[in-house]
């Protein structure tokens, strides 16, 4: 450097030439060594959630109108739709079945459609706002579902004998899904389940297996694994993702067996558990996350995206905030109720035994905007009405989907009055 001086270099420019090579020297000193000890010392790289996926929520009818009208001399009937019940010599179920009736009444969320099932002395049929969609002569119709747009039915067809509560084993079934028939099984479980844009489906099926009735999940048309028992299935928000509980081990005999439940997240099995394979779980508003309340030898713990919490002698009401960022629940130890929020606890509450549709003080604290009060169906004089708040609506033959608008200014709700059935929009004050 002192050469250049020496050629005439101003002193200025190598002193500036100095300084620059001191901080490229050094910055790359800093950034090898500052490497070694990250890596040195870093937790493990968290993967990051897939991209959050906006839902766009279907436009709801806010005006109170006639949506179908029954076909005289039927009647409405709640299910099972037996008029007598009894069993044979055999211990099996039997019921006499109504005739010119219908049943199943399911409006969408939206108010803009209402769908049923009809049935007299010589068919089947499925209606949707007064229309029929399709009638069947050798088929009976269970399970009737709806997505909350409106844009897809589903239901079972099965033959045979009439059985308790819908369906009875032995007789073949298959799903229909928007007018498709599926495979054949021995026996579909449960009402299927459709997501609330109508795009994805699932539902259980039994079948027999090596000589063994066994049970698995049919989502989106696949076949997930087989299981002795599942137990609950549910779908994200979106539903892209599907959970439930599965009986993956059974040891001992009857009524003393020893099982194995595993929480099952799209069709990949997580830890298994001791206990019954009901406890609850839950996915976050955006889909991305996932909760679960899971039995250990010593207790009971909350798992979230498979990590564990505390252990706590009892934990119920699992729930996200609306932004899904945190979620909350409450725990019980030691003689005492707490509020726990992202598995920490935040105070002690004064509830001997928290009601199961009780989210009042974990909605406040996730920062819930409004802490809406149950909306709920009471009966008075052998008719029917949806109380909210202060508010009560008028009287009905039943009630079906009462539910708040999303910015908590109406009351929207199904209504059966005479043989008419009816969509209701009323504006809170």
């Amino acid at each position: 450097m002192w050469k250049y001086l020496n050629k005439g270099i101003p002193t200025s420019i190598a002193i500036g030439i100095i300084l620059i090579l001191v901080v490229v020297v050094g910055s790359f000193t800093w950034l090898k060594y500052g490497e070694i000890w990250k890596k040195a010392n870093e937790l493990p790289e968290i993967e990051l959630p897939e991209k959050e996926k906006t839902i766009i929520l279907p436009e709801i009818n806010l005006e109170t109108m006639k949506l179908a009208t029954l076909s005289e001399g039927y009647v409405f009937f709640e299910n099972p739709r037996c008029i007598e019940t009894y069993r044979d010599a055999l211990g099996r179920p039997w019921c006499v079945e109504c005739d010119y009736c219908i049943g199943d009444v399911i409006f969408s969320s939206t108010g803009k459609h209402v769908v049923y099932w009809k049935k007299n002395d010589t068919s089947e049929s499925i209606i949707l706002n007064d229309e029929e969609v399709k009638a069947y002569s050798d088929y009976k119709i269970n399970y009737l579902a709806m997505s909350s747009n409106g844009e897809s039915i589903l239901y079972v067809l099965s033959k045979g004998r009439s059985g308790l509560p819908y369906t009875v084993m032995g007789e073949e079934k298959r799903v229909v899904i928007n007018g498709e028939e599926g495979k054949l099984y021995n026996d579909i479980l449960w009402p299927p389940i459709v997501s609330s844009d109508g795009k994805h489906f699932a539902y259980v099926v039994e079948t027999l297996d090596e000589g063994e009735f066994k049970q698995r999940v049919i989502f989106d048309g696949e076949e997930g694994n087989l299981y002795m028992h599942i137990n609950h299935i549910k779908l994200s928000p979106n539903g892209e993702h599907i959970a439930y509980w599965a009986l993956v081990e059974r040891r001992g005999k009857f009524p003393n067996y020893e099982s194995k439940w595993s929480m099952v997240k799209d069709n990949k099995e997580g830890e298994h558990y001791s206990g019954h394979g009901d406890s609850e779980f839950v996915f976050s508003p955006n889909s991305i996350h996932f909760a679960y309340k899971a039995p250990t030898d010593k207790g009971n713990v909350v798992v979230f995206n498979n990590k564990k919490g505390p252990i706590y002698e009892r934990i119920r009401n699992i729930i996200f905030s609306l932004d899904s960022n945190h979620f909350g629940y409450y725990a019980f130890k030691e003689g005492k109720w707490f509020l726990v929020i992202d598995n920490k606890e935040i105070s002690e509450i004064d509830k001997s035994w928290p009601d199961n549709y009780d989210y009042s003080l974990i909605k406040k604290e996730l920062g819930y905007s409004k802490y809406e009060p149950f909306v709920d169906t009471l009966k008075e004089n052998e008719k029917f009405y949806v109380a909210y708040d202060n508010y009560k609506g008028e009287l009905y033959d039943r009630i079906f989907n009462p539910s708040l608008s999303s910015d908590g200014k109406y009351i929207t709700y199904g209504a059966l009055l005479g043989n008419e059935l009816w969509w209701i929009a009323e504006e809170l004050e």
